[in-house]
């Protein structure tokens, strides 16, 4: 199934993430549409702030200093005050799957703001990979919160 995609040597090709995340998200909001009326507070998901800045900073920076840079600047617009910091994940899609569902249960506003600060870590270095763009769409849609314009139009 789609999960077997991803098993090939424990490694998954960014791809592959975004084309699955998608297909679920559309089956389980087929199956369960009152699944998502439960509210978590921004503090409860700290940890899932964490592996989603973490994975999306990975992705679009090659170097691991100027990852940690981008990662900051986003989390900081979201946690000024606990700052998790930083993490480079190997194994990063079951993290990132418990991380999405978790936060997919904040309120829209939040969601709002998460998203706007997933933006200022992608734009740190004035360039949006098509792996951050990929990312950041299955985010929007496993969150249920619109693109932002970056990824929405097509970059000139």
């Amino acid at each position: 199934g789609l999960n077997g995609m991803l098993q090939r040597e424990g490694h998954v090709s960014l791809q592959n993430y975004v084309l699955r995340k998608l297909a679920q998200v559309q089956l389980s909001d087929d199956l369960n549409p009152r699944a998502r009326m439960r509210q978590l507070p921004l503090n409860v998901v700290e940890k899932d702030i964490q592996v989603l800045f973490s994975v999306l900073a990975q992705h679009g920076h090659a170097q691991i200093e100027a990852a940690r840079r981008a990662y900051e600047v986003g989390v900081h617009h979201l946690l000024p005050r606990q700052r998790p910091s930083f993490e480079a994940f190997q194994h990063w899609a079951p993290p990132l799957d418990l991380a999405l569902s978790r936060l997919d249960q904040l309120a829209p506003i939040m969601k709002e703001q998460l998203v706007e600060a997933l933006v200022k870590t992608v734009t740190h270095d004035q360039q949006l990979t098509l792996g951050e763009s990929e990312l950041l769409r299955a985010v929007c849609a496993t969150l249920h919160c619109p693109l932002p314009p970056l990824v929405a139009s097509p970059a000139e």
